[in-house]
This record gives C-alpha cells, sequence and structure tokens, in this order.
C-alpha cells in the first residue's frame, strides 16, 4: 500500500482520538513513531512538540483564504481542528488518548491538545468507483505525504 514506508526516516501514525466512531467525523492526532523490532510505536515527545507538527499540518490542509498563492478550488482536501483543553475536557476524560500519545495529565492540563479533525464526505463519492478513484484512499495518501514532509523538514 505505501511502497516507500520502509524507507521513510522518521515513521509516524495518526492516532484516533476514539477508538470507534459512529460518525463520519474523526479526531485524531499525527504523531511520530518508531521502530521496535517489527512494532511501530508511539515516540515519545513533549506536547508542545507534538501540537506544532499537527498545526503545521492543518496548515498545510487547510482552507486558506488570504493565500493567492493557493487556491480554494485547487485544495483537493480539506482538514479542520479543535483543542482539546482541560477547562473544557477533563484530563481523565482523555486519558485513554493520553496514554496513547504518552502524554501526562500535567502537560495536557497546562497545553492542551491540538486535534485534527476530517468529514468524510463528498458529493462524488457513489461515483468514484465507476471512475477508479478512492477518495479515502487518495486523502490518507495526501496526509502521509504532509507529515513525511514535515517529519523530514526537522
Amino acid at each position: 500500500m505505501f511502497e516507500d514506508e520502509e524507507m521513510c526516516t522518521n515513521p509516524f501514525t495518526f492516532k484516533a482520538v476514539y477508538d470507534q466512531t459512529d460518525t463520519n467525523v474523526i479526531c485524531y492526532v499525527a504523531v511520530p513513531a518508531e521502530w521496535n523490532g517489527e512494532n511501530l510505536e508511539i515516540k515519545a515527545l513533549p506536547l508542545q512538540e507534538l501540537n506544532a507538527l499537527n498545526q503545521n499540518l492543518y496548515n498545510r490542509l487547510t482552507i486558506r483564504t488570504n493565500d493567492t498563492k493557493h487556491l480554494l478550488h485547487a485544495q483537493e482536501y480539506f482538514v479542520s481542528k479543535t483543542w482539546f483543553e482541560s477547562s473544557q475536557y477533563a484530563a481523565s476524560s482523555v486519558k485513554t488518548l493520553l496514554k496513547n500519545l504518552k502524554i501526562s495529565e500535567a502537560e495536557y492540563n497546562e497545553t492542551g491538545i491540538f486535534v485534527l479533525r476530517s468529514t468524510i464526505m463528498n458529493p462524488w463519492y457513489f461515483t468514484a468507483e465507476e471512475a477508479g478513484k478512492d477518495y479515502l484512499m487518495d486523502f490518507v495518501l495526501t496526509l502521509h505525504t504532509y507529515t513525511r514532509g514535515l517529519l523530514n523538514e526537522e
């Protein structure tokens, strides 16, 4: 599926906020990872760095109203964002996410988590198969391309 994945010097993954969702909206965090034998494991990272990575990814895949270089209709995919902050979401309500991202409760309470959000919807989604287009796979590949680029810049 991702032919160049073994060449990725800075592996990463996307961690969903919830293991199961009952809507077409998914909230997730791009997170650096590292190989431990054959297992890809989340890399412990200061929360400010993790938030910066996701903010940069958001900036590359958001609607740019004042950017004349990148026209709205030329951008194939978009993401939105939200912040999980202790004033709205107690650490106990996101404890599984904190554990999965290797973030301490204290760090979360101080900083909050920048979360990416995507809605899987497209007016042509059901006719895409006839056209040989897989929008979901293309979106995932786009996320991987931008995330890999950001991690390789560091």
